[in-house]
């Protein structure tokens, strides 16, 4: 079989799409094998703005510490239905509030958001505190 200039591009353009593919869901797959199985630790995050995109759901940008150093975050409004077709203004309301971050220990970059707990007022001003297990 002759390689026209078209074979050899179908063949790498397949390659890069199958990689990809690949790589996303095996690093999906990983994510959540980290946040659900492996050791996990607990912190506090707050959400510091709105971001919206012209064809896609809203989402928080959030920050946290561990041990001295700054992480941000992103928790797309997706998951929360009832949030991602609220008005900006009610939105708006969120930036500044404070909730509970788990994150992997094996892997920091594996983060996430729990809107489910915002953060009790006994804890507010607590920045850098790090726990084993949800403190509330």
């Amino acid at each position: 079989m002759k390689m026209t200039k078209k074979n050899i591009f179908d063949s790498v353009v397949f390659i890069i799409v199958l990689s990809l593919f690949l790589y996303f869901y095996f690093g999906t797959q990983r994510r959540h094998d980290l946040l659900t199985n492996g050791p996990v630790s607990y912190t506090i995050g707050e959400i510091t703005e709105l971001e919206r995109g012209a064809k896609v759901t809203p989402w928080f940008t959030y920050k946290f510490h561990i041990n001295s150093n700054e992480y941000e975050g992103a928790y797309g409004l997706a998951k929360k239905p009832y949030l991602s077709v609220q008005l900006n203004d009610s939105l708006i309301d969120y930036i500044g509030r404070k909730y509970l971050v788990k994150y992997s220990l094996q892997n920091i970059k594996f983060h996430e958001l729990d809107l489910d707990k915002p953060v009790p007022d006994s804890l507010i001003n607590c920045f850098k505190c790090n726990w084993n297990k949800p403190p509330f």
